[in-house]
Order: C-alpha cells, then structure tokens, then sequence
C-alpha cells in the first residue's frame, strides 16, 4: 500500500475528517514499522535484518528532523499560543505518523502548515474537506472521495 501513498481522502464534513486521521494513526505510514528479528541460525538472515532495520530507522529519524525543522520554520513563533491548544497537540501526534487533517474550521496557520507538510512528504495521508481542493497544489499519488454527495446540513 506504501506505493499509493501520498493520499488526499475528501471527507464530507469536519467531524469526519478528525475522525478518520484518528482512526489510521495507529498505522506506520512514516516507514513500515519493523520486521519481525529472524530466528537464530542464519547468520546471512540476521545480517540483512540488521542492515534493513538500520535503514527503516534512519529513514523515520531523517523523516522527524525534516519535520522538527519546518515545526521551528513556520511555527516556533506561535509555540507559545499553540500549546494551549488541545487540537493542536492532537494534530502534533498524528502528524508525527504522517497523518493529517484539514478542514476550514482550523486556525489557518495549522491548515497553512498541513499543506507544506504534504508538500514536502511530511505527511502520507491527509483527510480533508473540499477545502483543500481550492487553489492548493497538493501532490498526491491516490485521491479518495468518501461520499459523492455532500449532506445540505453539514
């Protein structure tokens, strides 16, 4: 599945896109997480299981700098404001395992942020509201619409 992704999923209404990106975020989508360690015996086997998780762990540690390093680029000046937020600790956490939401009823800085994130292959899947889709140039290899119609109420 890793070779579909990046991914926008459209949801039909806020509550839903927060929902969604909270129901995925046990998943790895920075990297698989790790492969089971091979019994011992084959040296050979070992081997490559050492030399595969020390790429899969440097890949992750490159993938949290780059994000810590757009974190202190775009938001270190509002740390102070934003971690009084709970919405923002809780689009922190997800966005630590590439997930994000974006929908018009963020702070339009964090929506601002999401977008670069995904720009810069921060993020793996976005859940968002037709929001995104205006003027936003977002790279992505699979789009998902979870609904063809949007609810008049929502």
């Amino acid at each position: 599945a890793q070779d579909k992704l990046p991914a926008i999923v459209f949801c039909m209404s806020r509550r839903a896109c927060v929902n969604a990106a909270q129901a995925v975020q046990g998943n790895p989508l920075l990297g698989a997480g790790p492969k089971k360690k091979p019994p011992p015996g084959r040296l050979e086997d070992m081997l490559q299981w050492e030399y595969e998780e020390g790429e899969r762990s440097h890949r992750v540690r490159s993938i949290e700098a780059r994000r810590m390093a757009m974190h202190r680029k775009h938001l270190q000046r509002f740390a102070k404001d934003l971690d009084q937020l709970e919405a923002f600790h809780q689009l922190d956490g997800l966005l630590k395992r590439g997930i994000a939401y974006h929908h018009a009823g963020m702070l339009p800085i964090l929506r601002e942020y999401v977008e670069l994130c995904f720009q810069e292959r921060l993020i793996r899947v976005v859940f968002a509201t037709e929001t995104l889709a205006v003027g936003v140039n977002m790279p992505a290899r699979t789009v998902v619409f979870t609904q063809l119609d949007k609810p008049n109420n929502q």
